[in-house]
Parts: C-alpha cells; structure tokens; sequence
C-alpha cells in the first residue's frame, strides 16, 4: 500500500513539474497586444456596427459603408491566415484591431448621419484636441496659487476621461458634450490664473507635435506594411502641409483641425505597419 501511494506521489510530482516546465516555456503575453480571442470578439462587435449601419442606408449603398466592408473584409482575411488555434503574432494582431476599428469609425459615421448624430471622426478630433489643451493647462497652472483653478482642471480631467470612454463604446453625442465640457473648464483655469492661451502658440505647439508622429509613423513604415498603411501615411502629410498654410493664413481653427487631423491618420498608419502607437 505505502509502495502504491510512493507511486501515486511521485507522479503527481511529476506531473506539476513537467506543467511548471511548460509554463516556463510558454512565450509570455505581449503587453497591449490582443489574442486571437479578443481579436475575434473586436471582428464580432464591428460586424454587428456595419449591419446596423446597413439597416439604416437605402439600398445599403453608401461609400462610408463600402469602406467599412472592405477594411473588415482585410481583418478578416488576416486572421482566417492564422493557423489553427495559432496566437496572431504582434504585428499582425495590431494590424487587424487597426483595420476593423477603422472599419467601425466608418460604420459609425454611417449610423450616426441616420440617427441624426455628431461625426464620428469629428468628434474624436476635438476629444484629441481638448486632451492637448488640457496637458498643457496643467502644466502652465502647476506653479498658480489659486486653488479653485486647480479644482477645474481636475474636473475637466475626469470629464475628458468619460469623454474618451465615451468614444470608445461609440457614444458620440456623450463625448462631445463631455469634451467640450472639459475644455471650457480648462480655459476658465487658465483665465483664474491670468494664463490665457494665445492661439497662435497653441497651433504651432500642435503642429510640432504631429510632426514627431509623423516621424515615427515614416520610421515604422516597412516594406511588408499593408498599402493602407502608406495611403493614411500620405493622406497625414499632405493635410498637415494644409495645416502649416492656415497657420500662415491666420486660420487658427483651420490649422488646428487639419493637424488633428493628420495626427489620427499618422496614429492609424502606425498601427497598421504593426508599431506602438
């Protein structure tokens, strides 16, 4: 009896060592880069968007769908190329989360011109742009003693939170009220500390920042980067050349909103080469 129990312990012994090996030897998860499940639950929710979208297009023809069904037609295509229960490898994972959430920004444009709704698109460039106006708030008020500036900016800073929150589960109305809620509280701080922002500083510092991710974008362009990736690349630097003509214009507004602009493409063309945004 002690001899079979021996046995029976010597196994189970084994068998813990030999899954700890194999644990051990187990590449480890890639911080921010999804699994192959994750990934397939993000395919899931944009096709429920773009069927939604087409629900409310007549005839279901309109070119913001047709772009949405072939960018998740490209994600698609890059999973179905995974062998088996195979994990995608980073650059791939990132590549198909960028394509299929492009494909449901276009959708969501779709769904909100039939609902009557903010642009998508739009609203993320002015979430983007209270989320520049508030860091440098934040910075310029550190050294004012009025606390009541201070209590604004952390307000504005949960709102911009919520707002962002709000973009990423397509709740546009929600998050452009909430941005725009931010940025007025923002501004007020910088007003309670006699720091108001001059326009013309706040553009050129936009403009300086989309240029660096410009560069990363142009440093994480590969030759086995997808072609969409290059087209954001060149759409990126061409508005941001029109960005850099309104400043010089004296069209403020003009050249923050074409910088954004550039800045999302650049961002999007980085994921697609398979880099960290």
């Amino acid at each position: 009896m002690r001899t079979h129990r021996a046995i029976i312990t010597l196994a189970l012994v084994w068998l813990l060592a030999s899954l700890g090996v194999a644990r051990a030897q187990a590449p480890p998860p890639v911080e921010g880069v999804p699994d192959a499940q994750r990934l397939r639950m993000a395919l899931e929710r944009t096709d429920r968007r773009i069927e939604m979208a087409r629900t409310l297009v007549a005839g279901g023809k309109d070119p913001a769908l047709a772009e949405a069904i072939d960018l998740q037609a490209q994600a698609r295509a890059l999973v179905d190329k995974l062998p088996g229960a195979a994990e995608p490898s980073p650059e791939t994972a990132r590549q198909v989360m960028a394509l299929s959430l492009d494909a449901r920004q276009r959708a969501d444009q779709v769904i909100a011109r039939g609902q009557g709704l903010p642009d998508p698109e739009r609203v993320s460039t002015q979430v983007d742009r209270t989320r520049e106006l508030l860091a440098d708030a934040r910075a310029r008020i550190a050294g004012c003693t009025r606390a009541r500036a201070h209590v604004l900016i952390e307000t504005a800073g949960g709102m911009q939170t919520r707002a962002e929150t709000a973009v990423a589960e397509s709740r546009y109305l929600a998050a452009l009220q909430l941005t725009l809620g931010a940025r007025e509280r923002g501004q007020r701080a910088l007003q309670i500390c006699s720091l108001e922002e001059n326009p013309t500083e706040a553009a050129e510092r936009a403009l300086q920042r989309t240029d660096l991710v410009l560069s990363r974008a142009r440093a994480a362009m590969r030759p086995g980067s997808l072609p969409r990736a290059q087209r954001l690349l060149e759409r990126a630097e061409s508005s941001q050349e029109l960005a850099r003509s309104e400043l010089r214009a004296g069209n403020i507004r003009g050249s923050l909103e074409r910088t954004q602009q550039a800045r999302g493409d650049a961002l999007r063309s980085i994921r697609l080469s398979g880099g960290i945004p």
